[in-house]
């Protein structure tokens, strides 16, 4: 009795590490062993930490060829989804698609339903999310069709693992995962040629090799103008400024070493001059910090803010002339 609870008790034990440590060869569940959405956390299964948190591998590099720059709704396209990681000789994948759409595949494509969406593991076709249905392929061909009533950007998620085959969970499984998406074909477009796009991730990032020149021009020059809107005003003022500024500086500078220095100012007019230009001065700085927590247009700041700079400066003039030396002619 003893002996037969003791057998019982190993072969548990058995099944119990085999399933935590052994590759889903028909794909992962839904949920990875820290309840985390896997197409979200990832394939946190395998990998360096794995099984619980097994870390992305920047080694991994998944490729999806035959993705359409711009979609037709209800016009089918082929996909070609391949992992490569040096020391791999199987792997698996799931794709997750959050926006209207069908993927088909072949019988013999080693593809299925993900795992939790309650499909058949049979089936050749599925709605949002797939993986692989065998560990015995780094290379898989899906078809995917858009709605006939889309119209939005299409997103796609597409997690790869790339493993060993020791059916163990540990450094020698290596993942990563690449985003993508497709555009609608706008009314009156011709459709790409699609032929040389392929989609790769890289240490986090995602590579598109074929991206379209047109739409890649056409969004540098919006955000080109992005930014001059944006920023235009900010680099006018502020290269006038500097303007005006050195101009001052070079004034100073030259007075100062020529020895020509301001005129000279008698008192009872440089004090008067220079208390009115202080005043100023502070109620124009005033204002102008007003404006700028009250987030009024940058010329009208900058006029009021460069106006109390100014008037500070006079009172730095008015100083100056008071106590420059008299000429023979200030005398007379």
């Amino acid at each position: 009795m003893v002996r037969c609870a003791f057998r019982v008790l190993i072969a548990s034990s058995l099944l119990l590490i085999l399933s935590t440590t052994s590759a889903y060869h028909d794909g992962p569940p839904p949920v990875d062993n820290n309840q985390d959405l896997v197409i979200e956390a990832g394939c946190t299964c395998h990998g360096s930490g794995g099984p619980l948190n097994g870390a992305y591998s920047p080694e991994t590099m998944i490729k999806v060829k035959g993705v359409p720059w711009n979609y037709e709704p209800g016009v089918e396209s082929t996909w070609t989804i391949s992992i490569e990681a040096a020391g791999s000789t199987v792997g698996g994948f799931l794709l997750n698609s959050t926006t209207p759409g069908t993927f088909t595949w072949a019988e013999d494509a080693g593809i299925r339903p993900s795992k939790g969406s309650g499909l058949d593991a049979g089936a050749t076709t599925a709605p949002a999310e797939i993986s692989q249905n065998d560990a015995d392929r780094l290379q898989w061909v899906v078809s995917f069709t858009p709605d006939e009533d889309a119209s939005e950007p299409l997103y796609f998620t597409l997690f790869g693992n790339a493993v060993n085959g020791d059916e163990n969970s540990d450094e020698g499984d290596r993942w990563a995962w690449v985003h993508f998406n497709m555009d609608p074909l706008a009314p009156g477009d011709a459709a790409r040629d699609d032929s040389e796009r392929v989609i790769m991730s890289t240490d986090r990032r995602t590579i598109d090799e074929g991206e379209d020149p047109e739409a890649s021009e056409g969004a540098n020059q919006a955000a080109a103008m992005e930014w001059v809107f944006t920023n235009g005003s900010l680099a006018y003022f502020a290269s006038l400024t500097l303007l005006i500024v050195a101009a001052v500086f070079q004034r100073e500078i030259f007075e100062r070493r020529e020895g020509g220095g301001p005129i000279y100012l008698a008192k009872e007019i440089a004090l008067p001059q220079g208390v009115k230009r202080g005043v100023l001065a502070v109620i124009l700085l005033g204002i102008g910090s007003y404006g700028v927590v009250s987030n009024w247009p940058l010329p009208m700041v900058w006029i009021l803010l460069f106006s109390s700079a100014w008037a500070t400066y006079g009172v730095y003039r008015s100083t100056r002339m008071a106590r420059a030396p008299p000429a023979v002619s200030d005398m007379v």
